[in-house]
């Protein structure tokens, strides 16, 4: 008689966060910008554009209390995730590189977090691995595994669901920061002269 073992409990809100993670840097933006002569002050003027938009859009999706706030978490995230990657893609763009591959999206969304798995793709991939395409199953495995780490954290701040401006002030700015930190993270990457295939 074989036994059936139950997930843990937080098992399916870290599948759906491990999905809408894949969901975002599965397909990747292409940026309408072109190269810029001083691409390090058009990407400080990107982040700054892009943090006031994830700030804003994540305190209006935290506005709703209590379980209805619930049900707007994953649609914020995706939201500010999405404004992120078309950050990064612009930021991309802006020094001449081609658009950011689903490594590159994972890393720069998600390095800062102190995701012990954004290193671990580096280590598995080798730093090339941020420019060619890696195996389909460990980004999997990656994604899955930052859902996990944000549904931690997204079960920690879960009293601002309850408090109903202070909240969604608290998500606007948590949301600011995360974004300008990602700009920090692509700023870096894609300053970086590209490497050859």
């Amino acid at each position: 008689m074989s036994r059936t073992t139950r997930p843990a409990p937080d098992a399916e809100p870290a599948d759906a966060l491990g999905g809408a993670v894949l969901g975002v840097i599965g397909q990747p933006p292409r940026s309408r910008l072109r190269r810029r002569a001083d691409p390090a002050a058009a990407s400080d003027a990107l982040i700054r554009s892009a943090a006031g938009k994830a700030g804003l859009a994540a305190g209006a999706l935290a506005l709703p209390l209590g379980p209805i706030g619930w049900l707007t978490v994953l649609p914020e995230l995706a939201t500010v995730w999405r404004l992120q990657s078309a950050l990064v893609a612009d930021i991309a763009a802006v020094h001449g590189q081609p658009p950011p591959s689903p490594e590159q999206l994972l890393y720069c969304l998600f390095d800062h977090t102190g995701a012990r798995v954004v290193r671990q793709l580096l280590v598995q991939t080798g730093e090339r691995g941020l420019v060619q395409v890696a195996q389909a199953q460990l980004l999997r495995m990656a994604a899955a595994k930052v859902g996990a780490s944000i549904a931690r954290r997204v079960a920690g701040r879960s009293l601002a669901r309850w408090l109903p401006l202070a909240g969604a002030a608290g998500m606007a700015a948590w949301a600011a920061w995360d974004t300008r930190q990602v700009g920090r993270t692509a700023q870096a990457l894609f300053a970086r002269p590209a490497l050859e295939g």
